[in-house]
């Protein structure tokens, strides 16, 4: 952890919320690959914007991920444009979702009872309900095609809504997911894992 470059402010660029992902993607990849300021967050690694690739046509391996993140190794001989070429060699990746009431997960009050809380797409406003769970399985069809196509026992993923993201590890019985971390306010957790 000594070698790890300091966590205050790097991912301040990251906007609270947006109207379009995009305007999340560019500044958080420009964070991680640590372009224009010093040590990358994840050496070895390159994130790319991966966004545009899939056709998300329902069909399997048709959604790609929003950020892909590949060994720098790989990156060259990855087809630039094929999803399953992604995903094959995806080392983890981000879905992003442009706002924080996206989020597919609800933490509980500090003073809840915690095995009692409903903590999956706990959202009562009807729209807002349908994107989330629209996200949720974009992530869920990502992480299924990583694991089809890797020889892997678990793989982790990063769910941003906003500045708010969750860690999420897979495995072939299902997924453990972290509370949400505030990437403003405590980006040591993010940066760590990293």
């Amino acid at each position: 952890m000594s070698m790890m470059p300091p966590t205050a402010q790097v991912f301040s660029n990251v906007p609270d919320g947006a109207e379009h992902r995009h305007q999340i993607i560019e500044p958080l990849i420009t964070a991680l690959n640590g372009t224009g300021m010093g040590g990358a967050r994840f050496p070895g690694f390159i994130f790319k914007d991966t966004s545009a690739f899939g056709q998300n046509c329902g069909e399997i391996g048709s959604m790609a991920p929003h950020i892909s993140c590949l060994s720098e190794r790989v990156v060259d001989s990855v087809q630039q444009t094929s999803v399953a070429s992604y995903l094959a060699y995806t080392d983890l990746h981000v879905e992003v979702q442009p706002q924080s009431v996206l989020d597919a997960f609800t933490d509980p009050t500090p003073d809840a009872e915690r095995s009692s809380h409903n903590f999956f797409l706990n959202i009562s406003e009807k729209r807002t309900r349908q994107r989330a769970e629209r996200g949720l399985g974009r992530h869920v069809a990502c992480a299924t095609e990583a694991c089809a196509r890797q020889h892997r026992s678990f793989y982790f993923s990063i769910a941003l809504s906003g500045s708010h993201a969750r860690l999420i590890r897979w495995d072939r019985a299902g997924a453990v997911v972290s509370e949400s971390i505030d990437l403003h306010s405590d980006a040591e957790p993010i940066c760590e894992f990293l």
